[in-house]
């Protein structure tokens, strides 16, 4: 039971759940704290008009007083008791938006498995449906894009395809966002992350799915399948241009190392060298045969490292920079030993992102699993810092499955 107290009603020992203003604003660094010490009074004090006190989580001694003070402030027309936290609090909103964007998420999967069996027989794509679903997974974009980048970290060994298309479509919706681009270009690119690589419908399965490394003829079979794509698309009739060329050009590379055209610099449609980019890094963060996934965060250094004439040094920087230097879902250990997985951006400082904290520093799992603002300083006036990005295999890939569904089910 939480009650809306002002703030000169608060003493040490109350429960802090929720503050009248976004967190982020707040110089605390978790959310949700125990007062205890004049400074951090006189800091809420500086900070807020009101605060949502816990009842059940402050000093026992100290209950009655909160009940009292809340009637009191009701007398005076302030809020009555209340079981929840003010509705536009930053991340109340991120957990209740997870749970229609994985529904959308879920459904959109279904839908791409039967678009893909029924292009494996033959069968025309509506490409309306496809804008339909399209438009769905913008609007939960627009609504709270964390959410949608924090479902990328659901994956399924048997759902490999369906959910590599789903994320390079968002991730590249995402990013035409970002970098200003208008919905009919936004939803261009989110029809084209989409169905990318609808032209594997023509490839064997036993070559997509090989263990081991493929044979030259295997490659060329492979290779083809933007081509096959585009010619399917072309077939089922009424697809945008734009959607075309994504299809066709999405491993065009500005060097002119890619295929199936090896097009060069401006001949490659700046779309298709943006799904390009994201398929690339999806790949990279994805657990496909032979090649353990990488964190966001060691993904987009390889970027930078590696794919600088392929995608122009420029639009990998963009990228990171809507990504975020720690994209969302990366785990980190901190200075002190702690580990948390990043649930969304600091605007003003990139290398400070929030966190979900999942072990102490003995490396003890929480068990509420408290949020963590790294920008804010700790009680002893020390602010924490990442160490380093971990690993998802090292930190165990079915663990951060379990927790990233049961986090987006709250």
């Amino acid at each position: 039971m939480k009650c809306k107290l002002k703030v000169t009603d608060v003493s040490t020992g109350m429960y802090v759940a929720e503050l009248d203003r976004p967190w982020l604003e707040s110089p605390f660094l978790f959310q949700g704290f125990t007062v205890e010490s004049r400074r951090e009074l006189a800091q809420l004090r500086e900070s807020c008009q009101f605060v949502y006190v816990d009842i059940e989580r402050s000093r026992p001694d100290l209950q009655s007083k909160i009940q009292r003070a809340a009637v009191l402030d009701r007398g005076r027309g302030g809020s009555v008791l209340s079981e929840e936290a003010p509705a536009e609090h930053r991340f109340k909103s991120i957990k209740r938006e997870l749970a229609r964007a994985l529904d959308i998420r879920q459904k959109t999967s279904q839908y791409l498995e039967v678009l893909m069996d029924d292009a494996r027989m033959g069968k025309h794509v509506s490409i309306q449906g496809v804008r339909t679903v399209v438009t769905e997974l913008l609007d939960t974009i627009l609504s709270n894009p964390a959410a949608s980048l924090w479902l990328i970290q659901l994956r399924d060994k048997d759902e490999h395809t369906a959910l590599h298309s789903i994320n390079t479509a968002v991730i590249s919706m995402i990013f035409a966002r970002h970098e200003g681009l208008g919905r009919d270009d936004i939803e261009a690119v989110g029809m084209g992350g989409l169905l990318h690589d609808i032209g594997k419908v023509r490839v064997a399965r036993s070559i997509i799915h090989k263990d081991g490394p493929l044979d030259d003829d295997e490659m060329a079979i492979m290779r083809a399948h933007p081509e096959q794509g585009y010619r399917l698309l072309m077939q089922s009739g009424g697809v945008p241009d734009a959607v075309l060329r994504i299809v066709r050009q999405h491993h065009e590379r500005l060097d002119g190392s890619g295929y199936p055209d090896r097009l060069v610099g401006e001949r490659i449609d700046p779309l298709a060298l943006m799904v390009g980019l994201v398929d690339v890094y999806d790949a990279m963060t994805g657990d496909w045969p032979n090649s353990p996934p990488l964190s966001p965060h060691k993904a987009l250094a390889k970027l930078r490292k590696e794919c600088a004439e392929q995608f122009g040094n420029e639009r990998i920087e963009r990228f990171i920079r809507c990504m975020g230097v720690y994209p969302i879902g990366t785990v980190v250990s901190l200075s002190n030993g702690a580990r948390g997985m990043v649930v969304t951006q600091n605007r003003s400082n990139r290398l400070k992102p929030v966190l979900m904290m999942l072990e102490d520093p003995r490396g003890n799992p929480y068990r509420r699993r408290p949020l963590v603002n790294l920008a804010a300083e700790d009680r002893g006036g020390v602010s924490w810092g990442i160490q380093n990005a971990v690993d998802p295999h090292e930190f165990g890939d079915d663990r951060l499955r379990s927790i990233t569904a049961a986090e987006s089910l709250i």
